[in-house]
């Protein structure tokens, strides 16, 4: 009786193998999409409202000038991290390129959001405020 059970205890361990090993292979051609699950501005300068708005101010010496947005995506292993930016194209007063760098041609107040490309869609908004160096005045 021992014998017997030692025989199929090694017979299911040989088979426990094969299985394992049949399936490891099989699935080892599965690409595994991880979606990005946050994408968050950061950046020296950047306050949060008690709205949990984001907002910068920044003061330009000339125009056009320009301003490099930097942002988070997470988690770290998500399979796209590219992102897209979206504002009011129709404004004159800035644009954006696919990079994230912001070229101001005025002052004013421009909100900008980065939103992830994959499905996860997951977004975070900017609130960005320009003057011109010159154009700073003190109230008496």
């Amino acid at each position: 009786m021992k014998k017997i059970t030692t025989v199929i205890v090694a017979a299911l361990y040989v088979a426990g193998i094969v299985i394992i090993s049949f399936f490891g292979a099989a699935l080892s051609g599965i690409n595994v999409k991880i979606y990005a699950q946050n994408v968050t501005f950061i950046g020296k300068g950047i306050t949060v409202n008690k709205n949990g708005q984001k907002t910068i101010e920044i003061i330009a010496e000339e125009y056009p000038h320009e301003y490099q947005l930097t942002y988070t995506v997470s988690p770290d292993n998500a399979t796209d991290k590219s992102v897209d930016f979206e504002y009011d194209k129709e404004n004159p007063g800035f644009s954006v390129s696919d990079d994230g760098i912001v070229t101001f041609y005025a002052s004013g107040t421009f909100d900008i959001s980065v939103v992830t490309a994959d499905g996860g869609k997951q977004s975070d908004t900017l609130k960005m405020s320009v003057i011109k160096r010159n154009e700073i005045f003190v109230r008496p």
